[in-house]
Parts: C-alpha cells; sequence; structure tokens
C-alpha cells in the first residue's frame, strides 16, 4: 500500500475540505512513487520536489524530503560524445532518448537519464545519424556514451558523357590516378582513425590504472563492485577496450585501402594508342598509303 493510502485519512479527517495545495502535495505522492517504481526516475524526482514544499502537511513534505534524496543518488547520468571520420570531437549534435529530444549539442556536461535498456539517436547535418542501445544501472554516474559520425554520401548526379568526333587517347590513365588517390585517401583516413582511437585507448588505460591505484586491492569485489568508484574503473576498463578494438580496426582498413590504392596503380589497364593518322608516302620511284585499317 502505498504511502498516500495511509495518510490520506488522517488528513481527511483533519480538514474535511482540503485546499488546493495540499490536494496538489497528495497527488504528487502518488506520481512519484508510480514514477519510481516503473524506472522513470526524472518524472519521479520532480514530483517528490513538489510534495516536499514547506506548504504540504509535515508528514509528507518529509517523506517526500527522503524520497528525493535516494532518488537523486540512484538517477543515472551520462556523458555523450562525437567524433568524426577523422577522430575530431563534434558538438553541433542532436541526441535523442527512445524518440524523445535529449539533447541539442554536445559540451562534454553529465546529462541525467533513467535507467534500464534505452535507445540513443545521434544526428548532424551533413553526416549520417548513428544509433546505439544502452543498458543503464540506477545509481550509475559519468558513463561514457561516444559515436562516429560519418559523412553522408554525396548524391550521385547521372550525366550523358558528351561524345567527341575523334576521341582522345589517355582517358584511361587519368582514371586510375582518380582511383588510386581516392583509395590511398581513405586508407590515410582508416590509419589516422587506427592512431586516434589508439591514443584515446591508451588515456583510457592511464585513468583505470590511477582508478585501481587509489582502490584497495579488493574494493571491487562482491557488493563493493557498485560503488562509484567501481563503476568508474569498469567505465574506464570499458572504454579503454573498446576504444583499443576501433584502433585495431581502423588500423586493418587502412591497410587493405593502402594496398588497394598501389594494386590499382599497377594492374589498372592502360590506355590504348590512339592509330596513326592515315598518310600519302611518295617517293621517287614509289607510291604508298600508311596506316591503320
Amino acid at each position: 500500500m502505498r504511502f498516500v493510502a495511509g495518510i490520506a485519512p488522517l488528513l481527511l479527517v483533519a480538514t474535511p475540505a482540503l485546499a488546493d495545495p495540499k490536494a496538489e502535495c497528495l497527488s504528487a505522492v502518488d506520481q512519484g512513487q508510480q514514477a519510481r517504481d516503473d524506472g522513470r526516475y526524472r518524472a519521479a524526482r520532480d514530483a517528490f520536489a513538489t510534495c516536499s514544499r514547506a506548504v504540504c502537511p509535515k508528514p509528507v513534505a518529509a517523506s517526500c524530503t527522503k524520497w528525493s534524496r535516494e532518488i537523486a543518488d540512484a538517477l543515472p547520468t551520462v556523458v555523450l560524445a562525437a567524433k568524426d571520420g577523422s577522430g575530431g570531437d563534434l558538438t553541433d549534435v542532436r541526441v535523442t532518448f527512445d524518440g524523445a529530444p535529449l539533447t541539442t549539442s554536445l559540451d562534454g556536461k553529465p546529462v541525467e537519464v533513467d535507467p534500464g535498456s534505452h535507445k540513443l539517436r545521434f544526428e548532424r547535418e551533413g553526416s549520417e545519424p548513428a544509433e546505439q542501445t544502452v543498458v543503464i544501472k540506477a545509481g550509475e554516474k559519468l558513463r561514457a556514451i561516444t559515436v562516429v559520425l560519418r559523412a553522408s554520401e554525396p548524391v550521385a548526379v547521372v550525366t550523358k558523357p558528351v561524345e567527341e568526333e575523334h576521341p582522345k587517347s589517355g582517358g584511361g590513365g587519368a582514371g586510375r590516378a582518380v582511383a588510386t588517390v581516392a583509395l590511398g585517401v581513405l586508407g590515410a583516413g582508416g590509419i589516422a582513425a587506427g592512431i586516434v582511437f589508439g591514443f584515446a585507448s591508451q588515456g583510457d588505460a592511464s585513468t583505470a590504472s590511477n582508478i585501481r591505484g587509489a582502490m584497495p586491492t579488493n574494493a571491487c569485489v562482491g557488493a563493493g563492485a557498485t560503488t562509484p568508484a567501481c563503476q568508474s574503473l569498469a567505465n574506464a576498463v570499458s572504454a579503454e577496450n573498446r576504444d583499443g578494438t576501433l584502433s585495431v580496426v581502423m588500423y586493418v582498413a587502412g591497410g587493405v585501402l593502402a594496398a588497394a590504392a598501389v594494386v590499382t596503380w599497377l594492374v589498372w589497364p592502360k590506355p590504348k594508342e590512339a592509330p596513326p593518322p592515315i598518310g600519302l608516302d611518295v617517293g621517287p620511284t614509289f607510291l604508298g598509303i600508311h596506316g591503320s585499317f
């Protein structure tokens, strides 16, 4: 039975006609408890703030103040980040939380969210959107969530080539150069991204080492694993593993693209030489025609 069910009869006996603020307090108690039970901690916090005001009956205000503190301790926070394809930080990114707006820019500050399984969607003008499903635990603070937003593919415009009356040789060479340069640039970008994620992994490892060094050896064993320090250590280790994996993937992809650039340059078909024009050979003792037929 909820708290409001126990105190409502007493309040009704003492004051047969409740004033509007008191009725609002009782309603906020029920709403806050329901939201808390449903895992909607942000809504519960707002409701408990309403029923903890001085205008509310003292028993109600005292209980709501206590619940408000408990919700504040259990309310998770996340730190959102987005990077471009070369590893640079992005700020002009919109984020939705289960389809509802969460923030319109990224500034590195923690954002309060509800616990549970949720879908985050990152959107930015000129970039492909990214989605990530996360399971956020009650009491988890400063959970780092990072995505990579790659540039959108340009819209292809199909044009009909103009036919020349006398096609020129050498077009194949230009195609080979364009393909080789494109693959080379992509390969260099992949290697650069691998370097960026490698440095990020080293930074995460240093952070985890610093946290681990400031804690007793068995601090995160058993029930101690839920402490904020242990959660921060787990987040740092997870970030280290993730960035290390991305670094290896980017190195491999960059190497493959760079190798493809070299192979393209070597095996691309060479352009055929244009046939020599037909001409007339005239000499003192002969008359002939030369050229390709």
